[in-house]
């Protein structure tokens, strides 16, 4: 084996013998594992690192299909990025309680298929992306305390986690990080937590419920996208946007609850949500992007308040069970096709400033359709009769 200043360089296959018969001579005056020290050892099944050793390299045990347990001791800091990544037997890792451990890097476990438990010490302040991506036998994992951001895909594919609790310690979910974690059942965002970035929890196919704070002032792109079996999201005061995607395809979905202070429905926010019957607008809004409802075939009344100024195009194309839409005085950009191919709308009632819109309006699928103008002191007294 090749040693240089105390950092394990490089370990020969005649080594592994010796590792077996002789660890403490093995080990002796190394405080360190380099980068790709134990790379692609098929014959290693079982390691124990000792006490004195305080840091893992990236790679350092890249590609060790045949590793099945391995202990780290208390003096290691920090464990680097890939450094046991493609162990596709590993099953154990410990780690004590009384660890020093304050890193774990970048996809430092990623592809360690046959994992199902770790316990992450107290000390570990950081846990980089990626660490446990492709986990799939993950079951169990804490996330301690100390934590204060879920890196982006952290614990993406995750696809046997049920359960995970995110610490108060927590601010920011960042992209992907348990997207597809497909057996999910509950996940409570915690207080402070400012945005859920894109994809955060994507594909979490039995995801039933969500909690989130009023902290919160955005909802990224495709956070919640094809979150099947999500039946009731409420969003609190102070959720300003909804991004683009952030609930496609939740084709479960019924029921959705929107506090006022709602500014932005981004474009295909809640498309193809196909048992959405009914959603209260609040009237903090506004805009309605491309698409937003889209495809939300048992959507049969939606009530646009007024203080909405944009709907984009498409905004309600294919809601096969919209009959009536009243359109409000405030709104001064409405897209073309708005209401394409919703074949059963009967009545659009448009202020009359919106009189050369119309021609955009009825261009594909509608059986009958009657347009009526408002003109705005008459919706203006209707709004103060309700």
């Amino acid at each position: 084996m090749l040693v240089r200043d105390g950092i394990l360089i490089k370990v020969y296959e005649s080594d592994i013998k010796l590792l077996e018969q002789n660890p403490e001579k093995f080990w002796e005056g190394i405080t360190q594992i380099g980068n790709r020290a134990f790379g692609e050892h098929s014959d290693l099944i079982k390691l124990n690192i000792p006490n004195g050793v305080t840091k893992i390299w990236p790679q350092a045990f890249y590609a060790c299909k045949n590793l099945e347990e391995i202990n780290i001791p208390n003096s290691v800091t920090k464990i680097g990025s890939q450094a046991f990544y493609a162990c596709e037997d590993l099953e154990k890792i410990n780690i004590p309680g009384t660890s020093s451990l304050f890193e774990i890097g970048p996809a430092a476990f990623c592809g360690c298929i046959n994992l199902e438990k770790i316990t992450i010490p107290n000390s570990v302040t950081k846990i980089g992306g990626g660490a446990f991506f492709a986990c799939r036998n993950l079951k169990e994992v804490n996330i301690p305390s100390s934590v204060k951001k879920i890196e982006h895909e952290t614990f993406y594919g995750c696809e046997n986690l049920k359960e995970i609790n995110i610490p108060s310690s927590v601010k920011e979910i960042d992209e992907w990080a348990f997207g597809n974690c497909s057996n999910l059942k509950e996940i409570e965002v915690p207080s402070g937590v400012k945005k859920v970035e894109r994809g955060a929890f994507c594909d979490c196919k039995n995801l039933e419920g969500i909690k989130i704070p009023s902290s919160l002032k955005k909802i990224g792109y495709w956070a919640f996208g094809n979150c099947n079996n999500l039946k009731g999201i409420e969003i609190p005061y102070g959720v300003e946007d909804i991004g683009d995607c952030a609930f496609s395809g939740c084709v479960r979905l019924q029921e959705v609850k929107i506090s006022n202070s709602l500014k932005r429905v981004g474009r295909l926010a809640f498309a193809n949500c196909r048992r959405l019957k009914q959603i209260k607008l609040p009237y903090s809004l506004e805009k309605i992007s491309f698409q937003a409802f889209a495809g939300c075939s048992k959507l049969e009344e939606i009530d646009i308040p007024n203080g909405v100024t944009e709907i984009g195009r498409e905004a309600f194309c294919f809601c096969d069970s919209l009959k009536v839409v009243k359109i409000p005085n405030s709104v001064v950009k409405l897209a073309d096709s708005v209401f394409n191919n919703s074949i059963n709308l009967e009545r659009i009632q448009l202020p009359e400033h919106l009189k050369s819109c119309v021609e955009m309006l009825p261009s594909l699928g509608y059986k009958k359709l009657t347009i009526e103008y408002i003109k705005s002191n008459e919706e203006d007294e209707e709004l103060e009769r309700n």
